[in-house]
C-alpha cells in the first residue's frame, strides 16, 4: 500500500499541489517523488511534533499536504498538535500513519499503532480511513482529494496481499461487502481483514456462509442500517487490530443508540490489554490476542450456538 500512496503523490503532485513531509524515513518508498518533485519534499527529522505544525503552516496556502511517519509517531507523540494545528484550524493535511495495529511488534508495546483511534476519533473536522488493501487505498485516496477536511490514514506496514478481487469504483461507498453471506458477517477494517478472509473461508467448509463487510472509513455520518437489517436475526463478528474502546465496535455501537437492535448478537475482537507486554511478530501478536482466522471462525462458531 506504501508503494500506492507513493505513485499517486508523483503522479498528482504538480497539478494538485501536493506536498510531502517525512519523519525521517520512507526514502526508498518516495525516492520518485523526491527526484521528480524536489521542492515539494521536506524531511522534518525525528521531530513528528513539529512536522505537524509545519504541515498545518504549508496548508495555510490551501495545498494538501502529506505527513508520513510510523503509526504511532504520527498520532499518539503529535495529538496535540493534530488537535490544535491541523484538525481546530480545519487544514488540508493528510496524516498517513504507517505500520497500523502489530505492524511493528518486534520493538514492542512502544511501536503498536492500537490507541490511535480511539485518541483521534473525537477530533472536530478530522476524517479517519482504515483501508485493507491497495484497492480500497485507491479509492480512499481519490475521496482525500476532494476532501476540504484533514484526514488520518492508517496503513499497515507494507506487503499485504489484495482482499478485493477487482478494483473499485472512484465513487464507492462504504462500508462494502467483500464476500457475501446469509449466516451472519464479519466487520473490519485494515489489513487484518486478511484474517477475516481465512476464516470465512475455514467457516465455509464448516457449512456456513458468512459476509465479509470492509469499513475503511471511520469517521463522518455512516449508516449501518442496510447492514444491520440484513443480519438483523444473525450474528455480527466485528474485528479490529487495536483497541475495541473507540474503534469500529464503538463507532457501530454507537449509532445504535435509540435503536431496538439487539445488542447481544454482537461479538467484538480487539486487543486484549493483558498481553500487551507480549514482543512478537504480526502473526504472532494476532494469534495470541485472538485475532487470527482460527480464532476469529471459533468467536462466530460460539455466537451462532
Amino acid at each position: 500500500m506504501r508503494d500506492v500512496i507513493a505513485n499517486w503523490l508523483t503522479k498528482n503532485a504538480e497539478k494538485e499541489d501536493y506536498y510531502l513531509i517525512t519523519g525521517d524515513l520512507g526514502f526508498g518508498v518516495f525516492d520518485e517523488f523526491r527526484s521528480t518533485h524536489p521542492n515539494r519534499f521536506f524531511n522534518a527529522g525525528v521531530a513528528e511534533q513539529s512536522m505537524m505544525s509545519m504541515a498545518g503552516s504549508f496548508s495555510e496556502f490551501s495545498r494538501r499536504t502529506f505527513v508520513y511517519s510510523i503509526g504511532n509517531f504520527a498520532s499518539i507523540r503529535c495529538l496535540e498538535q493534530i488537535r490544535n494545528d491541523i484538525a481546530y484550524m480545519k487544514k488540508r493535511v493528510t496524516i498517513v500513519s504507517v505500520g497500523s495495529g502489530f505492524s511493528y511488534g518486534t520493538q514492542g508495546y512502544t511501536h503498536h499503532a492500537i490507541e490511535d483511534i480511539a485518541a483521534t476519533r473525537p477530533l472536530t473536522n478530522l476524517e479517519i480511513y482504515s483501508p485493507c488493501d491497495s484497492f480500497e487505498l485507491s479509492v480512499v485516496l481519490e475521496e482525500i482529494g476532494r476532501s476540504s477536511h484533514p484526514s488520518l490514514l492508517r496503513l499497515g506496514r507494507g506487503g499485504e496481499g489484495n482482499i478485493h478481487d477487482l478494483p473499485l469504483t472512484s465513487d464507492q461507498k462504504f462500508p462494502l461487502e467483500v464476500k457475501s453471506g446469509v449466516d451472519g458477517a464479519i466487520l473490519f477494517h485494515g489489513p487484518v481483514g486478511v484474517e477475516v478472509l481465512k476464516a470465512i473461508g475455514i467457516l465455509k467448509n464448516d457449512g456456513f456462509s458468512v459476509a465479509a463487510i470492509s469499513c475503511p472509513k471511520l469517521s463522518g455520518n455512516l449508516s449501518y442500517d442496510e447492514l444491520l437489517t440484513k443480519y438483523s436475526q444473525k450474528p455480527i463478528i466485528i474485528v479490529e487490530e487495536n483497541s475495541n474502546k473507540g474503534g469500529l465496535a464503538a463507532l457501530v455501537l454507537e449509532s445504535l443508540v435509540g435503536t431496538d437492535t439487539n445488542l447481544s448478537k454482537f461479538v467484538s475482537l480487539g486487543v486484549n490489554e493483558s498481553l500487551i507486554h507480549t514482543l512478537g511478530s504480526q502473526d504472532y501478536l494476532r494469534s495470541l490476542h485472538g485475532l487470527n482466522s482460527m480464532a476469529i471462525r471459533n468467536a462466530f462458531l460460539e455466537k451462532i450456538k
